[in-house]
């Protein structure tokens, strides 16, 4: 919409799913009559942005172009609980694929103080976990499958 039209609301702007768009415009090109726009865009449910772009390779047909995610997300961690945790852990998982993955456990430092098996199905997966006695403090958990992770923040009490 025409950012002059007294009916615009950024705060009310849809993506072409027709959700809520939250994100920034990166770039856009024209060339050979080919139109080409890449953004960011966090989507509902998704913790993480993701690369958009669009092609209209003609711009003198009325056909629209196509839109794509670059690399849309496989999964992402519905909950965790409980946070803060002692040894024990249940991650909730939402997911497009199923896989064999593992999650890591490390420290502000960035280092590795434990590793564990995880098996995500598709839709969704509930992963328990017993941890190793580690040390009480804030760490991140990275869960790890098919080429792609998700970081979260978890506190681990004495």
């Amino acid at each position: 919409r025409n950012v002059t039209d007294t009916l615009f609301n950024p705060l009310l702007a849809l993506d072409f799913l027709g959700d809520p768009f939250l994100g920034d415009y990166t770039g856009a090109d024209l060339s050979a009559r080919t139109f080409a726009a890449s953004w960011t865009q966090n989507r509902t449910g998704y913790k993480d942005g993701e690369i958009f772009v669009y092609v209209n390779q003609n711009i003198d047909l009325p056909t629209g172009g196509v839109t794509m995610a670059i690399k849309p997300a496989q999964f992402r961690i519905i909950s965790i609980s409980p946070n803060p945790m002692t040894t024990k852990i249940q991650l909730r998982v939402m997911s497009k694929i199923a896989a064999n993955g593992s999650i890591e456990i490390f420290d502000l430092s960035g280092r590795v103080v434990a590793t564990l098996p995880a098996k995500i199905t598709e839709g969704e997966s509930v992963i328990d976990l017993v941890v190793p006695p580690i040390e009480a403090g804030a760490y991140f958990m990275r869960l790890r499958a098919s080429h792609e992770s998700v970081v979260e923040k978890i506190m681990i009490r004495p």
